[in-house]
């Protein structure tokens, strides 16, 4: 896949009572506390938990597959990838509906990335 010393980014988790405002947006880096706010609706008072002086969040909303069984997010320090691991259809899978998923994952601060998509095909069985 070519994607050489790149590593496993950590998923970062909202805290409770906090809903991603992010639908088909690509990557969004959100470098402040001002801008968090323009992307998450918290209880009043809700610390989110990003120190902005070291960290940037990346908020990236994707569209799932019927045939996708999950989604592994890497950084090689100049560019992070969206692997999305896909299955081969079998004959009775339901019929694809729009469901997305909102990726979050935190970059030092600063940090200037390109973002990039990868797709691998993991085997499977039909029942």
């Amino acid at each position: 896949m070519g994607l050489g010393d790149a590593k496993p980014v950590a998923p970062w988790k909202a805290p409770a009572g906090c809903t991603p405002r992010v639908s088909g947006e690509g990557p969004v880096v959100v470098r402040s506390d001002a801008d968090m706010a323009a992307y998450y609706t918290c209880p009043a008072g809700t610390p989110m938990g990003v120190d902005f002086k070291t960290h940037a969040l990346v908020l990236s909303s994707r569209m799932l597959s019927p045939a996708g069984v999950g989604t592994t997010i890497v950084d090689d320090g100049a560019k992070v990838t969206f692997i999305s691991r896909q299955r081969k259809n079998c004959p009775n899978d339901p019929r694809p509906m729009p469901m997305s998923v909102v990726h979050a994952f935190l970059l030092p601060a600063g940090a200037a990335r390109t973002f990039g998509d990868a797709t691998c095909t993991i085997e499977s069985t039909c029942n």
